[in-house]
């Protein structure tokens, strides 16, 4: 451990307060037992450094529960955990509800007099607190907790009350302007969403290329069949609709349309072999390989009916119907299971590129997808459905300066979206740097007139103690004082 500064000391945090656990969920109760309906705190609720109450929920509890696990300003709360990033994470309850309580996953510290609450808390969500988190907890691959044993033993390195005063309102002024700078970030991605949404309407509008058709009045359209002009515009399943709804001379787009294997079993899967692509690796315009399953290749020959070609179109059909994106090179050859769907283009009369962002963007097909996806809880959609919509075909020429343009705007967006990562991530470490110095030593001048840490004991759950307010100091440190003054 890095030496202490002058004045400083370093305690487990089972020395520093009292530590409790929540309630459970679906507590067995007796009979007899008189509940009272109260808010509670969850993992959910408890983010680094604030809390977000926007989603309170309600527990049963008894008196004595109420009682025993009632909150009072000054009360730290730290996370069990669950997804790593929320290890340990923790803040500070203000009394933003009269009464509230908190669940067994949330770990209450109720702190002795000579310390500062969001100065406690806001060591735990330090880099220290963190790798002692990580390096004591119980982990699996994606999965991380701690618990009261686990918390109790955080080494916290405490200044004088003084100091740690000058550190929270440091941080408090530090923090503040990063979380403004954050808030401003974040408010940006939503309204690039709306621009790129409103690019694509456009484009499947003919707005984007208007004045393209007016420089090439020559341009040809798709010619369709006769048998393909005169197919009959049948109900959408479940939508309560026709086609009718939608523009028909758009025509209809011949492709072959395909469905992945329903026998393919998880336990055929091995870390190796021919890739297999499901729901997860198809994001908005993009394959995301770190998600693929694989198969050995002797099992994949079972399934050749459903290998993709670089240019086949990706259509996501449960879950998060009608994300898409197109088979890039490199994945010649790979399969893809019951979730997607698969379009193989014809090449003379649909771009590849063209039919995603159609799928993306265009209103018409975004109306047609809401109101044929079927399931009570999770909508589901099929190849019927996919065969029967409606796409708008601009003419060859056409697609291709579409794309041209639709690629150009669309990557002027990505370009600020890397911006604004770029900057969230300066601001994270700007944070990260911020608490390092503050439990150094080096975020605010040092005094040495200050007196060193003398716990007394516990606060008690005085309700008059709050986070940013210095608890009152030890009868031995304030002697002192009066001797060095007198």
């Amino acid at each position: 451990m890095r030496e202490l500064p002058q004045g400083w000391a370093c305690f487990p945090l089972r020395e520093l307060g009292d530590i409790t656990g929540g309630l459970t969920k679906g507590k067995k109760r007796r009979p007899t037992d008189r509940l009272t309906e109260v808010p509670y705190l969850r993992v959910a609720n408890v983010q680094r450094g604030f809390l977000n109450l926007s989603e309170m929920k309600l527990i049963e509890a008894t008196d004595s529960e109420i009682a025993a696990l009632s909150l009072v300003p000054g009360d730290v709360l730290f996370n069990e955990g669950g997804d790593r990033d929320k290890l340990g994470r923790g803040c500070v309850w203000s009394g933003e509800l009269p009464l509230c309580i908190h669940q067994n996953h949330v770990f209450r510290v109720r702190l002795k007099h000579g310390l500062i609450a969001s100065y406690v808390s806001a060591y735990g969500n330090s880099d220290d607190g963190q790798r002692y988190f990580l390096g004591s907890g119980k982990q699996t691959t994606n999965l991380a907790s701690i618990n009261i044993t686990t918390l109790g033993g955080l080494p916290v390195r405490v200044p004088p009350i003084e100091e740690q005063l000058r550190i929270v309102a440091k941080l408090d002024a530090l923090q503040s302007s990063s979380r403004r700078a954050r808030g401003a970030l974040d408010s940006i991605p939503p309204l690039l969403e709306k621009l790129r949404q409103s690019i694509l309407a456009a484009a499947f509008r003919g707005d984007l290329t208007k004045d393209w058709r007016g420089a090439h009045p020559d341009a040809q359209p798709i010619h369709l069949r006769d048998n393909e002009a005169s197919v009959p515009r049948k109900h959408l399943w479940g939508s309560g609709r026709t086609a009718d709804a939608v523009d028909a001379s758009w025509g209809v787009l011949p492709t072959t349309w395909q469905i992945g294997p329903m026998s393919m079993k998880s336990s055929d899967f091995v870390d190796e072999g021919v890739t297999v692509l499901n729901v997860g690796c198809v994001q908005r315009g993009r394959i995301d390989l770190t998600k693929a399953d694989h198969l050995p290749s002797s099992r994949a020959r079972d399934f050749d009916r459903y290998t993709l070609m670089v240019g086949d179109v990706l259509f996501t059909r449960s879950g998060t119907v009608g994300r898409c994106a197109c088979l890039a090179d490199g994945l010649s050859g790979a399969l893809m299971t019951f979730h997607l769907l698969r379009v193989r283009p014809s090449a003379s009369r649909c771009v590849s590129e063209y039919l995603m962002y159609a799928f993306q963007g265009c209103r018409a097909i975004s109306a047609q997808i809401d109101a044929s996806s079927v399931g009570a809880t999770r909508a589901g959609f099929n190849t019927r459905l996919l065969e029967e919509m409606w796409i708008p075909l601009a003419p060859p020429a056409e697609q291709r300066e579409l794309l041209r343009r639709v690629s150009q705007q669309l990557g002027q967006l990505d370009a600020i979206h890397g911006a604004i990562a770029r900057l969230q991530h300066e601001l994270s470490e700007m944070d990260r740097s911020t608490l390092a110095k503050a439990f150094c030593g080096e975020l605010v001048p040092q005094d040495p007139a200050d007196e060193p840490v003398l716990l007394s004991s516990g606060c008690g759950g005085d309700s008059s103690f709050t986070p940013n307010s210095a608890p009152p100091i030890s009868r031995a440190v304030a002697k002192r004082r009066r001797k060095r003054t007198s």
